[in-house]
């Protein structure tokens, strides 16, 4: 009854191919110079969005046609508004992409009336009861050419971001 989330990448002549499903991110650097640092956003450097939140309404109304429902995040809309997913994918911001944006207390997915399984993210395999209630297996899949402007690919989960920002991910490698 544990699922998990995962994010696929395939490098075939200079082009990246990618598919994911849940809060798995894949992030590709830049080389960035000092002007340029100054002016990237987070968002330039993540692929795989937008996330698969179960407060997004395509993920939501999909859940709730098949006896599930997305509570909770309550206290994040009120404290950290601009850290929730926007209601439209192409409303996203920056905000959106710091540390700290996949906390304990976002929405999850449960079964109508029921206390499980409280699951975070709208997508995954593996979780055959939060699939029964509209957590889809789908994976969001893209491609993306690569060049000599990008010098590092990082895939991680929601234990990284957590902590750590995207650029400042790519920072710490450079440093190191």
């Amino acid at each position: 009854m544990s699922g998990t989330t995962c994010t696929l990448v395939i490098i075939v002549n200079n082009i990246i191919y990618y598919g994911f499903v849940g809060d798995s991110l894949m992030c590709l650097s830049k080389v960035l110079t000092q002007n340029m640092d100054l002016n990237t956003t987070n968002d330039d450097f993540i692929l795989t969005k937008p996330f698969h939140v179960p407060s997004l309404p395509k993920e939501k109304i999909r859940i709730y046609g098949h006896r599930g429902e997305v509570r909770g995040g309550e206290e994040i809309k009120k404290k950290k508004k601009d850290l929730v997913p926007s209601d439209s994918e192409e409303e996203e911001t920056e905000q959106q992409y710091q540390a700290g944006m996949f906390d304990h207390n976002r929405p999850r997915v449960y079964m109508r009336g029921r206390y499980y399984p409280g699951v975070s993210v709208s997508r995954s395999f593996g979780d055959y009861t939060a699939h029964r209630i509209g957590v889809s297996s789908e994976p969001t899949v893209g491609s993306q050419a690569i060049s000599r402007q990008n010098e590092f690919l990082v895939l991680a989960n929601r234990a990284l971001w957590n902590v750590l920002t995207p650029k400042e991910v790519f920072k710490f490698i450079k440093s190191h």
